[in-house]
């Protein structure tokens, strides 16, 4: 962790604030010494009315520059993977539970819109596919349900 030169000062003790003149202002502290630096040094504690914020500029220029950093590439995955789940939909507790409360088609309708797919990660699981606006395989996320009550289970083992 880079150790800075100067800090706000941790004690309680508050400062006219040179913009608004109330006594809400938080002075600067040299580090080594403890020594306050110059009065208008500081921070005023009234954020969203005074918004008072001064720091020698010298020592404390690379803390506030910003530089934009390109987001990395995402990780795509195979659309084949999408198909290849969208098997075995008698091992797949989500659509069990579908089954058992619309008529087949209404659930074949809504495993088509939304890529439902049946994952072998856990034994009757489900995986819900995130695909982009260019048709790219973003994320897929598991999950498991009870096939009866058709409520999400967070363990494998059925426990809560």
């Amino acid at each position: 962790m880079k150790q800075y030169k100067y800090n706000l000062d941790k004690s309680t003790k508050k400062f006219v604030c040179p913009k608004c003149n109330k006594k809400t202002f938080v002075k600067l502290v040299e580090f080594k010494t403890g020594n306050y630096l110059s009065d208008e040094f500081g921070r005023c504690d009234r954020e969203t009315n005074c918004r008072y914020h001064s720091t020698p500029k010298s020592e404390f220029k690379n803390f506030y520059e910003v530089k934009y950093i390109a987001p990395a590439e995402p990780s795509l995955h195979d659309y084949n993977l999408v198909i290849q789940s969208g098997r075995n939909y008698k091992q797949n507790n989500f659509i069990q539970f579908l089954n058992s409360v619309f008529t087949i088609d209404e659930v074949k309708n809504a495993v088509s819109k939304y890529l439902i797919g049946t994952s072998k990660h856990w034994n009757g699981a489900t995986i819900f596919w995130q695909i982009d606006e260019n048709e790219k395989v973003r994320h897929g996320k598991v999950m498991l349900f009870n096939f009866e009550t058709g409520k999400r289970q967070k363990r494998a083992n059925g426990k809560a």
